[in-house]
């Protein structure tokens, strides 16, 4: 998992709660009433669900990191999103991560998939669960 965006970078997002967010416009950093399992589950079945996406692994017990490659649709460029979830207190928080591998410039796009992103997870039923691994 990164712990940054490059300086200056134009093809880096990252929305996090340890003062690191780059590149992410006016979106809250994440947190949940749910156990680590339930939000693992949920971060895979994102990918799962994306047409051209992937998980490419998962790491970790106390702080998963799920790493996954996104394809652009027209270029089918590869993107890389991270996305760690740790328990603070009886919540689950998530840090996003997004990059392209190629070119200077995203134009827009990791801000776009990760503001999609955001929503879905807040649109979630979580279970309200104190968070657990």
């Amino acid at each position: 998992m990164p712990t940054e965006c490059d300086e200056d970078s134009m093809n880096c997002f990252r929305l996090a709660h340890d003062g690191t967010s780059y590149a992410s416009g006016d979106l809250a950093a994440l947190k949940f009433n749910a156990t680590l399992e339930e939000t693992q589950n949920i971060v895979k079945n994102w990918f799962d669900e994306g047409l051209l996406s992937s998980v490419v692994s998962v790491e970790g017990e106390e702080k998963i990191v799920i790493h996954g490659v996104v394809h652009t649709e027209f270029w089918f460029f590869a993107d890389d999103v991270f996305i760690s979830m740790e328990c603070n207190g009886d919540q689950v928080e998530l840090t996003l991560h997004g990059q392209s591998r190629l070119g200077k410039s995203d134009l827009g796009e990791n801000l776009r998939r990760m503001t999609g992103f955001h929503a879905d997870m807040t649109a979630v039923k979580w279970s309200d669960s104190a968070c657990e691994g």
